[in-house]
């Protein structure tokens, strides 16, 4: 059931602010000490920033590289603006492997 609350919900989906998602979660995940809500999602953008850049990198070693790291930023843009629309509503939405790691790192 998702919860209603503004700021926390606002705060939430700050984390996921595509290209600056990863100083802001991390700046969110080390304040936030007390609300799991905020943490999980604070969390769950660090790693998937964390990904985006392990795998542009892996790509960008390939031949077509640039064209594939074009389409990579895309697909990562739509998680990211997908994610935050998600906890700007208030639900937890747990992306596969990524999500379960950020929620029993967080419990």
């Amino acid at each position: 059931m998702a919860r209603v609350d503004s700021n926390r919900n606002l705060v939430a989906a700050i984390a996921y602010v595509p290209l600056i998602s990863i100083f802001t979660s991390l700046a969110i995940f080390f304040v936030e000490k007390d609300d799991k809500y905020i943490r999980f999602h604070a969390l769950q953008a660090i790693l998937i920033y964390v990904c985006y850049l392990v795998i542009s990198a892996v790509f960008s070693k390939l031949p077509l590289g640039s064209s594939l790291n074009g389409i990579i930023f895309l697909v990562f843009l739509a998680v990211w603006l997908f994610s935050m629309y998600k906890a700007w509503l208030g639900d937890i939405f747990k992306w596969p492997v990524i999500g379960d790691f950020a929620e029993k790192r967080i419990r």
